[in-house]
C-alpha cells in the first residue's frame, strides 16, 4: 500500500483525533492557573471568617458595654451624675454600629467568595477533565504517528506544502485557544460583577423596605438596619466595579465594559 493510500485511509481518524486534541489543549496551561486561583479563593475565605470571628467578639464586647450604660449599674449612675449619660450613650451606640457594620461587611463579602471557590471548583473540574482528554487523545496520536511512520518513508511530492499548511493551522489554533482563555476570563469576571451587582439590589431593597418601616415604628433598630444594608450594598457594588474594572483590564477591546 501506497503512502498516499495509507494517508487516504487514516485521515478521518487522524483528523478526529487532532480536532479532539485541539479542542482540549488549552488545559494544559489552564489546569495549574485554575488550581492555584482555587487556593487563593480559599485563602481568601479564611481570612475573610477570621475577619467575621474578630468582628463578632468586638461587637458583643461593644453591645455589653452599652448594656452596662443603659442598666442601672455603677456606670450609669456616674455618667447620669456628671451628666454625661445621653453623651455616653450616643457614643457607644455609634461605636457599637460601627463594630456591626464591620462584621456584616465582610459577611457579605463572604458570601461573594465562598461563590468564588464554588465556581473556581467548577472550572477546575472542567480543566481537569478536558486535561485527561487531552493525554489520552494525545498519547493515541503519538501512538498513530509511531505506528505510521514507523517503516520506510517514500518521497511525497507535496510533503512540503503539508507541512506548511499544518504549521500554518497550529498558529492558527494557538490563537484561537489563547483566545477562548482570554474570553473565558472576562466572563467568569463579568459573572461576579453580575452576582455582585444582584447582592447590591438585595441590599437596597432590604434598606429601602427598612426606611419605609421605620417611618411608622420611630425604630432605633430600623436605623441600624438601613444602614448596614446601605453598607452591604455600598460593599457589593464596590466589588463589582472591581470585576469590571479587571475584565476592562484583560480585555480593553470588548465594548460596553466599564
Amino acid at each position: 500500500m501506497s503512502l498516499e493510500q495509507q494517508i487516504q485511509k487514516e485521515s478521518e481518524r487522524f483528523q478526529a483525533l487532532f480536532d479532539r486534541l485541539s479542542d482540549t489543549q488549552w488545559s494544559d496551561g489552564a489546569l495549574p492557573e485554575a488550581q492555584n486561583y482555587l487556593i487563593t479563593c480559599k485563602d481568601h475565605v479564611r481570612l475573610t471568617q477570621e475577619n467575621i470571628t474578630e468582628f463578632n467578639t468586638a461587637v458583643e464586647k461593644e453591645h455589653k458595654r452599652l448594656l452596662d450604660i443603659k442598666g442601672h449599674g455603677v456606670r450609669h449612675t456616674w455618667y447620669k451624675v456628671r451628666g454625661k449619660l445621653e453623651e455616653r450613650l450616643d457614643e457607644q451606640e455609634k461605636t457599637w454600629l460601627q463594630e456591626f457594620e464591620k462584621c456584616k461587611e465582610e459577611e457579605e463579602r463572604l458570601i461573594v467568595l465562598q461563590e468564588e471557590v464554588r465556581s473556581a471548583e467548577t472550572y477546575l473540574h472542567e480543566c481537569q477533565t478536558a486535561y485527561d482528554e487531552y493525554i489520552n487523545t494525545k498519547q493515541k496520536l503519538d501512538e498513530m504517528l509511531e505506528d505510521f511512520f514507523s517503516g520506510s518513508t517514500p518521497s511525497y511530492p507535496e510533503e512540503d506544502v503539508m507541512e506548511q499548511d499544518l504549521k500554518k493551522q497550529e498558529e492558527q489554533l494557538i490563537s484561537l485557544q489563547n483566545q477562548h482563555r482570554l474570553l473565558t476570563h472576562v466572563f467568569q469576571l463579568l459573572h461576579k460583577a453580575h452576582q455582585a451587582v444582584m447582592i447590591a439590589r438585595r441590599a437596597l431593597d432590604d434598606a429601602l423596605n427598612m426606611n419605609t418601616f421605620d417611618l411608622f415604628s420611630k425604630s432605633s433598630f430600623a436605623d441600624i438596619a438601613v444602614s448596614s444594608n446601605l453598607a452591604r450594598a455600598r460593599n457589593a457594588s464596590m466589588q463589582a466595579q472591581q470585576f469590571l474594572n479587571e475584565a476592562k483590564r484583560v480585555s480593553p477591546n470588548i465594548p460596553h465594559i466599564g
